[in-house]
């Protein structure tokens, strides 16, 4: 009965069950690779395979985030997975055979597949939840995730002691043969397996390395994660080797490595529970992240001037306990300015490809130092992880700055919409006003997410002419615009994205846009034209009662921004009451309503203005109390079907649906039934209706006619019901004024 709460529910569970399956495979597959592994080869052959392991991981991820970019983690998580535990079972089959020749292969495809299957899980959680509800079970997801590491650490010792440690292949290879089942039921039903979400602007693997290169931001991000990889990997030998030194190959060894693992999910666990909100609260971004490069810094320190295997372990053990909980909540946060697009192109490469990238480096360092004596190479590789983690630790700072840089242009720019201050999620808002120490309203002057300086000039940034104004100085422009020294559309249109002047700015393009409208309406419809100009462009062709600004407004409706379609639809029913002998294809009005409705609940709930409605002071008291009680989306919705149906019993049904009284709801819903075509229909009700179906079997429906005059009737009847329910107090107060 209950559809998108049952899918969500459904959803929530599996892929809580999933992680917790996926993270104890993870567990137990590491310590088996590494028993595995060093059963049969000494230590020194360690490096070796871990550079040949590395790049087999960096090619892996460039091809996953080519395949990702085109099509989504929904269409290769799940195949991956299963072709994975299938391999796994021939190397079962394999290792009584060939074990020294298994132990490679495994180390190959643990150290390969694991983690780009990690990150390929974490994309379908971030692309399936919008973000307000990843913020909220993120927690609970890496709890899950913690004691099912936990759960596999103890499972792979058992099943060694039981089975050998080549039976630990077969555990492995039915965790990630469910893995591959249960994830594939994480597509919502009714749509394959792999069309998730509306897919972003795929992006080509060169793209995503000259993106990768020649962005500070992302650059830095890279560097971070192949500092800290070298210094891990270091330590990482060092601990090893320990541990060769100490347990004897087979089960024993497996006890080592299978108790460590699982020591660490564990503090891993304490850590995000207890820690790491804190952390994020006092400290902020800056001391989330640089936690693991302090970290390992003070512990390869002590660890180098006291040797032994507990500062070893204990040092090693703390780099691991930290990137999975301070470090990797940190780490989360800095993808937040990083548009979609580039996300999916670029984090894959960086998550993965300079994860291993630094594990080359790192093994290539070890091989250089293994000819020395094993005392004095103990301390010069411990020294050389600390030189990477102080380095790493540099970087945070630069980070940081990066990361305040990136927001802003985001927010600025209307790459990132987010809500007012106090409905953003905890995180942001200790980042935004905690960790880096700038007031939000720096980023959101008056305008809400308009560009508060001048905008680049037109000319591409050449001399002014001496007769032309100061583009930095509001003043004069201002004065320009109002005596008509500066008309130029080509000018005078980047200036709506300045809040200073956008209003004159307006009214200076109203002025002419009449006679010379074609520069609005390309701008309009350019997608690289700033997000403010676009915006705000159709609150001025709204003057132009012409074929060619309809038909330029109604292509507005397809733009990947809200905002842009809203004011588009929005201009063009105001020109449509004003003239009627214009009009827009009832068809062009319904193809833009359903693409609104295929929309993700999350994304159709969360959609905002930046800038206040320019038209709400034209409307009733009633009808401007039920536009800020329903959602924009649902606002928008009815903007696009009034084009197409008659608009009064239209406006009238908008109301009805938020009326207290069942019967004029319920009169609402009957005349939608009966007037919208079926398709549009079936994929609106469920934003409306979410209770049932529109059907009704075993009733003949009602004749349009006779319901929109019963609609008609009950005019009053809304309007005494809205004006009640204002008057009850649960009307918010509008404070918005328009430009």
């Amino acid at each position: 009965m209950n559809g998108p709460a049952t899918e969500s529910r459904r959803f929530l569970v599996n892929a809580l069950v999933c992680i917790a399956v996926m993270m104890a495979y993870q567990v137990a597959s590491r310590a088996t690779r590494d028993t595995l592994f060093l059963s049969s080869f000494a230590v020194t052959s360690l490096p070796l395979m871990l550079a040949g392991s590395s790049v087999v991981s960096i090619a892996t991820s460039i091809g996953a985030a080519r395949i990702q970019a085109r099509h989504g983690p929904f269409g290769w998580v799940p195949r991956v997975f299963t072709a994975s535990g299938l391999l796994m079972l021939v190397e079962w089959l394999l290792a009584r055979q060939q074990p020294s020749l298994t132990s490679v292969i495994v180390y190959l495809h643990v150290s390969a597949i694991g983690p780009v299957l990690v990150s390929g899980f974490w994309s379908i959680l971030t692309e399936r939840f919008d973000p307000r509800v990843a913020k909220r079970e993120v927690g609970r997801f890496l709890a899950m995730g913690t004691l099912g590491g936990l759960a596999g650490g103890l499972l792979a010792e058992r099943t060694t002691s039981w089975f050998g440690v080549a039976g630990t292949l077969i555990l492995l290879a039915a965790a990630q043969l469910w893995c591959g089942w249960g994830i594939s039921r994480l597509a919502p039903r009714g749509r394959p397996a792999d069309s998730g979400p509306a897919p972003a602007p795929s992006m080509s693997t060169g793209q995503a390395v000259r993106l990768l290169r020649h962005t500070p931001y992302l650059r830095n991000l890279a560097l971070l994660v192949l500092g800290s990889s070298v210094s891990a990997a270091l330590v990482d030998f060092v601990f090893k080797a320990e541990a060769v030194g100490m347990y004897r190959p087979g089960p024993e060894l497996m006890r080592l490595f299978a108790g460590f693992y699982a020591v660490v999910a564990l503090s891993t666990f304490a850590i995000q529970a207890l820690v790491t909100r804190l952390v994020l609260e006092r400290g902020g971004l800056g001391t989330s992240i640089g936690a693991l490069p302090g970290a390992v810094a003070l512990g390869g320190t002590v660890s180098a001037l006291l040797p032994g295997p507990w500062s070893i372990g204990l040092t090693r053990g703390l780099e691991a306990v930290l990137r999975g909980s301070l470090f990797r909540s940190g780490y989360e946060l800095l993808f937040t300015p990083i548009p979609a697009a580039e996300k999916r192109g670029t984090r894959p490469i960086v998550d993965v490809g300079f994860d291993r990238l630094g594990d080359m480096l790192g093994a290539g360092l070890v091989a250089l130092l293994l000819p020395f004596p094993a005392a004095g190479r103990t301390t010069t590789i411990l020294g050389l992880a600390v030189v990477f983690a102080l380095a790493t630790l540099f970087l945070v700072r630069r980070l940081r700055g990066g990361y305040v840089s990136s927001l802003e242009a985001g927010l600025r720019a209307g790459a990132l919409e987010l809500d007012a201050p106090e409905d953003l999620d905890w995180e942001t808002l200790q980042t935004l006003h905690g960790t880096l120490n700038f007031r939000r309203s720096s980023l959101l002057p008056p305008g809400r997410g308009a560009r508060p300086g001048p905008p680049p000039m037109a000319d591409g940034g050449r001399a002014h002419d001496a007769e032309a104004p100061r583009w930095d100085d509001p003043a004069r422009v201002r004065a320009a615009l109002a005596d008509g020294s500066l008309s130029d559309p080509s000018r005078v249109i980047p200036l709506l994205a300045w809040d200073d002047v956008a209003r004159e700015a307006a009214h200076a393009l109203r002025a002419t846009a009449e006679r010379d409208q074609d520069p609005l309406v390309d701008a309009l419809l350019k997608p690289e034209t700033d997000f403010a100009v676009r915006r705000r462009i159709p609150g001025v062709l709204v003057v132009c009662r012409t074929p060619r600004v309809v038909a330029g407004l109604a292509r507005g409706f397809k733009d990947s921004r809200f905002e842009v379609r809203y004011r588009c639809a929005r201009a063009l029913t105001r020109m449509l009451e004003s003239d009627p002998a214009l009009r827009v294809e009832s068809e062009t009005a319904f193809a833009a309503v359903r693409a609104e409705t295929r929309l993700a609940r999350g994304i159709w709930n969360s959609q905002r203005l930046l800038d206040p409605p320019d038209d709400a002071e034209q409307e009733d008291p009633a009808g401007a109390f039920v536009r800020r009680r329903a959602s924009r989306s649902l606002g928008h919705v009815f903007t696009l079907l009034s084009m197409a149906l008659p608009r009064e019993p239209l406006q009238l049904a908008f109301r009805g649906l938020h009326a207290t009284e069942p019967g004029l709801r319920g009169l609402a819903l009957e005349y939608l039934e009966s007037v919208l075509p079926p398709d549009v229909r079936d994929a609106l009700w469920p934003h409306i209706d979410p209770t049932g179906p529109p059907a009704r079997p075993g009733r003949a429906p009602r004749d349009p006619a006779e319901v929109r005059e019963e609609l008609l009737s009950a005019r009053l009847s809304l309007s005494l019901n809205l004006e009640a329910l204002r008057n009850a107090g649960r009307e918010e107060p509008d404070r918005t004024q328009p430009i």
